[in-house]
């Protein structure tokens, strides 16, 4: 009973993720836009209301600040976690190249066979 609800709370999870993944990315292919502050293009995503009477939006500077901060967590995050990735896998190929290494070795020097005799 405890296996199969910790099953079915991992597919939950995986579905949650599954969903904040799509919609993360259909929000940053689907709506894209310019803002021009201080003679310099920002370019950022997320939907808002393109209507004919309101064609542009704007956000406070406020906005724009946590805008970045949020890029250079997303950012931040995705490099260590792509760093942490590498690494557990490196270290897991030596480890196991090593315990073969030493498997190995282990067999071929426990021989019966007496030296050679001069």
């Amino acid at each position: 009973m405890d296996y199969k609800r910790k099953i079915n709370n991992k597919c939950w999870y995986a579905l949650l993720m599954l969903l904040m993944f799509v919609g993360y990315i259909g929000c940053t292919t689907l709506f894209p836009h310019n803002h021009l502050i201080n003679g310099r293009a920002v370019t950022h995503s997320h939907p808002y209301a393109d209507s004919p009477e309101s064609p542009t939006h704007s956000h406070s500077q406020a906005q724009f600040s946590m805008i970045a901060m949020l890029s250079t967590f997303v950012a931040t995050v995705t490099n260590i976690s792509v760093a942490l990735g590498a690494f557990f896998t490196l270290s897991a190929i030596i480890l196991h190249a090593a315990k073969q290494h030493t498997a190995k070795s282990a067999d071929t020097s426990l021989s019966l066979r007496a030296p050679p005799a001069m």
